[in-house]
């Protein structure tokens, strides 16, 4: 849904023209040739539908660019389409304020025309942007043709002629013998259906259709012979295995690798820690070691004092043997007699000194002899701790690293059979994919071919909705103090008809309020359905009857209390819709003052017409 909330027509050193609108009831009234209906053409311009350059009033002189500011789904776009190039429209994703006017930036351009080529339709955009999924719409010939936001605006837009038409509104002129007017008959049946028509198969495509299926039907089944030989070699490989025992097989082989891995693990740690042991023995060893070879180097050096101990002996007997001698100076002698207590007492001080030097060399002994009895207990107890490594390391790797290898090996074997297993099952489900695929595409080459020999189908008219909305008509035309009879649908004529009376017989004034119930109706009756639809409903005079400057004749005068009462029920209308209404006269109702603008006609009052007065 959308709503239009402002319409700005600018050019080259002239002044904007705008009018703001709001959501639920808007009017534009104003005396005759003051921009009414320039308002509403400009509109229709800015949608997407034509407007010639030479049908612009004198006083538009200068203006070129329409821009239209509309809101779509929680966004807010505006649209520009230029009078001098009507083929595209720029869309800006921003507020028209937010436009900078003199280096138009940040937009998308889209195509006027549906089969332009290298632009987007600017159909698509609108059709998206209001939420509307209709994209294909069946005709009677069996044609297809779009579903086109020109459509949309043929049922939500009445001009200042067609607001007064006698013939079914659906239609853009009265004719309906021409192929625009068979696609208007189906929109407008799609729309009450709530659904677009599933296009018809073209005839020269029909073969070309059935072709491509019979390559699909083709490869599908290649892929299905491939599939059921893989089933077959899979049986035969599998031969009399059952998964069952297969997966009681994994479950045993898969307790037997955790007991493996647990022994692994031990004797992992058993080998770290006999590994920490040697290297505590070796430290002891070590210093063990070192002490014995301080003890030992003691041990000489103790000796070596025994030795001396002789040798000073020796060296006191001698003296005692040495000529008398004398002195090199004074030639006096030198000898010195020794008496013999002195001789006892030296020996006897010397022996003293032996015997104590011995025990200790007999002292260091005994301690180096039981260190070495410790280096030789922690050389017995290093080799035991290494041959329980070796043991360890053969365990470890001709055993146990070993088992888990071909038990790994086993387990995988059997894993490969369950998967086997499990891609059967998989190849099956594929195959009957692959089958129902192929039987669905055998269908629908079946169908293509009964539908290429089965007559046109009619239109799809849903009377029941239909009905539904007359009743919403009938509600406006009661409210309105028009008519109180039913509202029932002429198919025949694709128009609605007041009791047993037709539209066509009604004068141009009561058609006009006919009318206007059509497009009000058809908008509530969407909208209360869920189904799509623009949101919006704009109509030029539908109150004051319609003349042509050169025909004369008599109209038919809508009351006054029907004119009063059709303003104060679209005043109220729910704001999530949006009503615009151009009229010659003022609502009587006192409406929204935001909501209604009034053209004065006369250039010293206030706002005598659309466009601005020029300076």
């Amino acid at each position: 849904m959308m709503y239009i909330k402002r319409l700005i027509f600018h050019g080259e050193d002239v002044e904007n023209a705008s009018l703001d609108f709001y959501p639920g009831f808007n009017s534009v009234t104003g005396a005759s040739d003051s921009g009414k209906s320039l308002v509403y053409s400009l509109i229709n311009f800015a949608l997407g539908m034509s407007f010639p350059a030479e049908k612009l009033p004198q006083e538009a002189e200068g203006y070129n660019d329409v821009y239209l500011e509309i809101e779509a789904s929680g966004k807010t776009y505006t649209l520009l389409r230029k009078i001098d190039d009507p083929n595209s429209i720029l869309v800006f994703e921003m507020k028209y304020e937010s436009i900078n006017v003199k280096n138009v930036s940040s937009y998308h351009e889209y195509s006027t025309s549906n089969g332009a080529k290298g632009k987007k339709s600017f159909s698509s955009f609108i059709m998206n942007a209001i939420g509307c999924k209709y994209t294909n719409l069946v005709l009677e010939d069996g044609k297809n043709e779009g579903f086109t936001i020109s459509k949309w605006l043929r049922l939500v837009m009445l001009d200042e002629r067609r607001v007064y038409a006698e013939h079914s509104i659906i239609y853009s002129t009265a004719s309906k013998t021409e192929f625009t007017q068979k696609g208007a008959r189906a929109a407008f049946y799609s729309v009450i259906r709530g659904a677009d028509d599933k296009p018809v198969e073209k005839k020269k495509d029909v073969k070309i259709s059935i072709a491509k299926l019979q390559g699909q039907c083709d490869q599908i089944e290649e892929f299905l012979e491939e599939a059921k030989a893989r089933v077959n070699e899979i049986d035969s490989e599998l031969d009399t295995w059952d998964l069952i025992d297969i997966e009681k097989e994994i479950q045993e082989i898969e307790c037997s690798l955790d007991l493996l891995e647990r022994d692994y693990k031990s004797s992992n740690e058993h080998y770290a820690r006999n590994a920490r042991e040697l290297n505590v023995l070796s430290e002891e060893h070590d210093r063990i070691l070192h002490i014995v070879l301080r003890m030992e180097l003691l041990k000489k050096n103790l000796q070596s004092d025994i030795q001396r101990l002789g040798f000073i002996e020796q060296a006191y007997t001698l003296t005692d043997q040495l000529v008398t001698l004398e002195c090199p100076l004074c030639h006096s002698s030198l000898d010195y007699e020794k008496s013999e207590s002195e001789l006892e007492a030296f020996l006897e001080a010397s022996e003293k000194e032996r015997k104590k030097t011995l025990k200790q060399i007999n002292d260091l002994s005994e301690t180096i002899s039981g260190f070495n009895e410790e280096l030789i207990a922690l050389d017995k107890q290093t080799e035991m701790i290494k041959e329980q490594q070796q043991t360890i390391h053969n365990h470890i790797w001709t055993s146990v690293r070993e088992n888990i290898q071909r038990t790994l090996e086993k387990l995988e074997s059997y894993k490969q059979l369950r998967d086997q297993f499990s891609e059967k099952e998989s190849k099956e489900e594929l195959i009957e994919a692959y089958q129902k695929r192929k039987n669905e595409i055998e269908l629908e080459i079946k169908s293509i071919k009964s539908r290429t020999s089965a007559p046109k189908q009619p239109l799809i008219i849903d009377e029941a909705k239909l009905n539904e909305f007359c009743s919403k008509v009938q509600n406006y035309l009661q409210k309105w103090g028009f008519s109180k009879q039913q509202v029932y649908f002429n198919v025949m004529q694709d128009d609605i008809r007041v009791g047993t009376k037709e539209k066509m017989s009604y004068g141009k004034g009561a058609c006009a309020i006919l009318n206007s119930a059509f497009i009000i109706g058809l908008m509530d009756y969407t909208l209360a359905k869920g189904y799509s639809h623009p949101g919006f409903v704009l109509i030029d005079s539908p109150i004051t009857a319609y003349k042509d400057k050169d025909v004369e004749y008599i109209d038919d005068e809508v009351p006054l209390e029907v004119k009063t009462c059709f303003y104060d029920t679209l005043e109220r209308i729910s704001p999530d819709r949006q009503i615009i209404v151009f009229e010659n006269v003022e609502p009587n109702g006192a409406g929204v003052e935001q909501n209604m603008h009034h053209f004065t006609g006369n250039q010293e009052l206030f706002r005598a017409g659309f466009i601005p007065k020029k300076k």
